[in-house]
């Protein structure tokens, strides 16, 4: 085609005739563009009309510049990306599949794994927002006081009794929001209003649910529900509930749950800093006599808060209530401060070299090998093995004496809790002995190693929820309380699995963004304070309200309290038509 255009160019050229002209094409544009352009210089004879042509080739060889470019571009498309590039990747694929899971599991097609769900996700966010609290405002507290936290644990004996009056301060204000929100220390709490049942729209998908209605606004009624007119003149669903009795307790549970999971981090900060304390450092079974000493003075604590409080002029309601969250903090704080040190014990027994207050170890300490994390695998497995024989072979009878009855609840909760510890702590070995082993790069300490953590753990969860469903559909109305109580347990201690995988990941990720300021203890306080006050109210409503809720109907449905209460109405009735010496029902 080339040869063709420039034949052409000639017979024109010579058509013109001209003598002596010649005509120069600079740079003909080559028809393929990966080809280098020539050059033609096209010359007319004179008085003939024919013309030459001299075709040359250009001094810059295209081809070998395009070769040149798309090997560089080739070498920078096989850089390795950023950490931040990964980070972020990691991030948004690890946050949309937690979305995604959590979705799935609160709309699963089985109400037990409803409830579940609701109680796995409840205990994560609690857990998650008291680890959160207490990590900011401690670490606030450390650098204020110390300058930092490896000086402050230097100095054994003053970090000592830092810890404890932290501990201390946490634990009486526990005591001191418990009697508030159960209406023990305050008087503006009608009781009448207690027992005293409304009628209120019982549609979660209603922006109005819960709201109150009037008597008058009820159409038809059954069993403590029915169907009623709202104020928008739109059918509704309605049910009866305590609304001030509810209300109550969700305050009530709300804040026991929040203040004694950070009582219980405090109580386990208390209990390092005693087991790091002089001879207690020695080795694991001196720190295991640490572990006994400090429950025992967290057992007095207890003993002593009990004999200040006052319960005269109250209710027997409200009293109940009061105790019932004061005992149940009780055990959350005690097994889960007996289950964090007793694991650290076991590790440091195993490797010889003592973890730091937040149960880390330095990387290069960890073999390279499966035998630790295999170990640590093993005794998780161990421990809930052990919990079940507990709960089995030890029952919980109302008429035993209540020091050996506590000691068994906590010892139940303990041996549930060291497995979600020994298997928290068998992944960051296993990470660790990975990375010492030359299988991979990433840091245990990392945030992508902390984020794969979170969303491994998730996935364990999920699966958990589904199998335990799957048993306890497999009991039937077969299921007894003890029973019931195993469940509790794991569901409990797999949430504490989630609920601490996901703090590390948020916990590495305020450290990281508080690294690049000047003052990042402040940084991570103001961090720390705007996400516990922005998550802690949406839990509260919504989270814990759901939980609460499915319980209830959990509870219904075992006991056929709905049953039950239909009978009591018909009964008034019968008494008021026997009354009136005519027949009950015409």
């Amino acid at each position: 085609m080339r040869a063709c255009l420039l034949s052409l160019w000639t017979l024109l050229v010579g058509a013109v005739g001209e003598e002596g002209r010649q005509l120069q094409v600079a740079t003909i544009a080559p028809l393929n563009s990966f080809t280098a352009a020539p050059s033609a210089t096209i010359t007319a004879a004179p008085g003939t009309g024919v013309g030459s042509v001299e075709i040359f080739s250009d001094s810059t060889d295209a081809t070998t510049t395009l070769e040149s470019e798309e090997e560089e571009f080739a070498e920078q498309s096989e850089e390795p990306e950023s950490p931040e590039s990964m980070g972020v990747a990691f991030t948004l694929l690890g946050s949309l599949t937690f979305g995604m899971m959590l979705l799935y599991l609160v709309n699963w097609m089985d109400d037990d794994v409803r409830r579940y769900s609701w109680f796995v996700i409840s205990m994560t966010v609690s857990i998650f927002c008291a680890v959160l609290l207490f990590s900011g405002t401690t670490t606030w507290l450390t650098e204020l006081v110390w300058g930092s936290t490896e000086h402050a644990v230097s100095v054994q004996g003053p970090f000592l009794a830092f810890s404890y009056a932290i501990f201390v301060v946490w634990f009486f204000l526990l005591q001191l929001v418990l009697g508030f929100s159960a209406g023990i220390l305050c008087g503006t709490i009608d009781e009448d209003d207690l027992d005293k049942e409304d009628w209120v729209i019982d549609d979660h998908l209603r922006s109005s649910n819960s709201e109150f209605l009037p008597e008058s606004n009820i159409l038809v009624t059954r069993w403590g529900r029915g169907l009623g007119m709202g104020l928008d003149g739109f059918p509704v669903f309605v049910r009866q509930k305590f609304v001030a009795r509810e209300r109550l307790e969700r305050r009530a549970r709300s804040w026991a749950v929040i203040l004694s999971h950070v009582t219980a981090f405090a109580s386990i900060r208390a209990g390092c800093a005693f087991q790091n304390a002089g001879w207690f450092a020695t080795n694991g079974w001196s720190q295991l006599l640490a572990l006994i000493i400090h429950q025992l003075i967290l057992s007095l604590l207890f003993w002593i808060s009990a004999k200040l409080s006052t319960c005269r002029g109250k209710s027997e309601r409200l009293l109940d209530l009061y105790y019932d969250q004061v005992e149940e903090s009780f055990d959350d704080v005690a097994s889960l401060t007996i289950s964090f040190l007793f694991c650290r014990c076991v590790k440091y027994g195993y490797s010889g070299v003592m973890s730091d207050l937040s149960g880390y170890q330095p990387e290069d300490s960890i073999p390279g090998n499966a035998t630790g994390p295999l170990l640590l695998f093993g005794l998780s497995i161990a421990s809930l093995v052990v919990a079940i024989i507990l709960i089995r072979c030890c029952p919980s009878e109302e008429d035993l004496p209540m020091i050996r009855l506590k000691i068994q609840q906590i010892s139940q909760s303990a041996a549930t809790n060291c497995f979600a510890w020994f298997f928290l702590f068998g992944t960051y070995w296993t990470f660790s002995a990975l990375k010492n082993g030359g299988t991979w790069s990433m840091s245990p300490n990392s945030l992508m190693a902390n984020l794969l953590l979170s969303v491994t753990m998730s996935f364990l969860a999920f699966a958990a929820t589904v199998i335990l469903d799957k048993f306890e559909d497999a009991l039937g109305t077969k299921e007894t309380p003890d029973e019931k109580r195993i469940f509790k347990n794991v569901i409990t201690a797999v949430a504490l699995l989630v609920g601490l995988s996901w703090e590390w990941s948020f916990d590495k990720a305020v450290e990281v963004a508080a690294s690049v300021t000047d003052n990042p203890a402040w940084y991570e306080l103001g961090i720390t304070i705007g996400v516990v006050v922005l998550i802690i109210p949406a839990w509260r409503r919504y989270i814990l309200a759901k939980q609460i809720y499915y319980d209830q109907i959990k509870e219904e449905m075992v006991m056929g309290s709905f049953i039950e209460k239909e009978r009591r109405e018909m009964q008034v009735l019968f008494d008021k038509n026997a009354a009136r010496d005519c027949a009950p029902f015409a």
